[in-house]
């Protein structure tokens, strides 16, 4: 993922509420939201086999990772795929417990979502850890809850749309935001300003990248609701899937 904004405790019905976009290369090859041969749920890379948002209805955990925007930083040697920090907390109690282990790894962000307690947790090799409070948070590609303008606009829209009527219609509608920010508002992450520019927005078009799927997560004390749109390049629509699970215990 590159853009998540999660409410905890703040709504009536869904103890948490999770509104999220994965953008990457259009070229990486993935597969939709489903049912995994290990038990999870959620998309695979294929490319490098691990997810970027994922659940484990059993353990009723969510993980989710985001890179962290820092152009010119190489890979340390022997880096390990970021997209397993999601799968390896969902199945490994040590990892979920004591989060992510010390092999090295391109920066990122990994939240760990109790869907039971509706509490979280932030890992980064960047910052943190960190517990979330009962509230409205958010990720992107810096630290939690970083002030960048996309983030802001998420959250605040996330919180609009608790208080209204269709939920579900309202977050997809933040998070199909295409809005720019002004260039005084800009991040100085290190890449050109016009990557910055493109970048700003919840929802990204950019040639041979973007937004590639939105992803919905909506928890109760007993059900758990996922939809993941996806989308083409150029925001073109490519499909969506709907899914729901009991919660026990």
């Amino acid at each position: 993922m590159c853009l998540a904004a999660v409410a905890l405790h703040q709504h009536p019905r869904w103890r948490l509420v999770l509104a999220a976009n994965r953008d990457e290369f259009f070229a990486r090859p993935a597969s939709p939201l489903a049912f995994q041969s290990e038990g999870w749920l959620g998309g695979r890379d294929l490319q490098a086999g691990g997810s970027w948002l994922a659940l484990h209805p059993l353990q009723a955990r969510l993980a989710l990772v985001t890179n962290v925007r820092e152009p010119g930083v190489p890979a340390p040697p022997g880096a390990v795929s970021r997209g397993a920090l999601v799968t390896e907390a969902l199945l490994d109690d040590r990892r979920w417990h004591e989060g992510p282990d010390d092999r090295p790894r391109q920066g990122f962000n990994l939240l760990q979502l109790d869907l039971r307690a509706a509490s979280g947790r932030w890992f980064s090799n960047r910052g943190g850890p960190a517990l979330l409070a009962a509230a409205v948070h958010g990720l992107s590609n810096a630290q939690l809850d970083t002030p960048w303008p996309k983030l802001l606009r998420l959250k605040a829209k996330l919180q609009l749309a608790l208080r209204g009527e269709d939920l579900e219609a309202a977050l997809f509608d933040a998070l199909a935001d295409d809005q720019a920010a002004q260039d005084e508002a800009l991040p100085a992450t290190g890449v050109p300003l016009a990557w910055e520019r493109a970048l700003s927005s919840a929802f990204i078009r950019m040639s041979g990248y973007g937004t590639r799927c939105s992803t919905l997560v909506l928890a109760s004390a007993d059900t758990v609701r996922v939809i993941e749109r996806r989308y083409g390049e150029g925001g073109a629509a490519a499909g969506q899937t709907e899914l729901s699970f009991a919660l026990s215990g």
